[in-house]
Formats: C-alpha cells, sequence, structure tokens
C-alpha cells in the first residue's frame, strides 16, 4: 500500500524496454549498419522512453528531480538523433570499405 495510491512499477516497464530494444537490435543486426548507429539508436529510444514513462514517477511533477529528469531525457534524445544523423552522413561512404 502506497500513501497516494497505487503505483506502476518502473523497474518491470525499463526491463521490458531493454527486452524489446534488444530484440530490435537483434532483428536490425542482419545488415551492416553505419558506425554510430546503433548508439544513435539506443539514446533516441532511450531519451523518447524516459519522457514517456517521467509522469508515472512517485515524485510531484514539477519538483526540481522532475525538471531535471525531462532535461535530462530530452538532451538524450536529442544526442540520439545528431548521432543517427552524423552516422548516416558519414556512414554513406563507409559501407562496404574494409576497416583501416
Amino acid at each position: 500500500r502506497f500513501p497516494g495510491g497505487p503505483r506502476y512499477d518502473l523497474g518491470v516497464l525499463e526491463m521490458l524496454w531493454a527486452v524489446t530494444t534488444a530484440a530490435l537490435f537483434a532483428l536490425l543486426d542482419v545488415r551492416r549498419r553505419a558506425p554510430g548507429f546503433y548508439f544513435g539508436l539506443l539514446a533516441l529510444l532511450f531519451g523518447v522512453f524516459r519522457l514517456i514513462v517521467e509522469p508515472l514517477r512517485a515524485e510531484a511533477p514539477g519538483s526540481e528531480l522532475a525538471i531535471f529528469d525531462r532535461l535530462a531525457a530530452t538532451s538524450t534524445a536529442a544526442i540520439g538523433i545528431s548521432a543517427l544523423a552524423l552516422s548516416m552522413h558519414f556512414g554513406r561512404r563507409r559501407i562496404g570499405k574494409e576497416p583501416i
């Protein structure tokens, strides 16, 4: 029993997200990807996941911790978008070439 009512188990939600992301990466591993692709995709997916899960937390939505978490999740998603864009831009030239 929780003082403010029932809560979601965020650990279980994050575990389900991790398993789903690992399965997605296994499916995407069929083709060769540009360097940085998986890093960018992981950062983007994790940032979006944290933004979706943030309202389910027990802390008050306007608390300093919640504001910091939203800022961190948004920054992580932005880093993921940037990494994916750079990966796709520079990766086109490198795919198919032998590593140096």
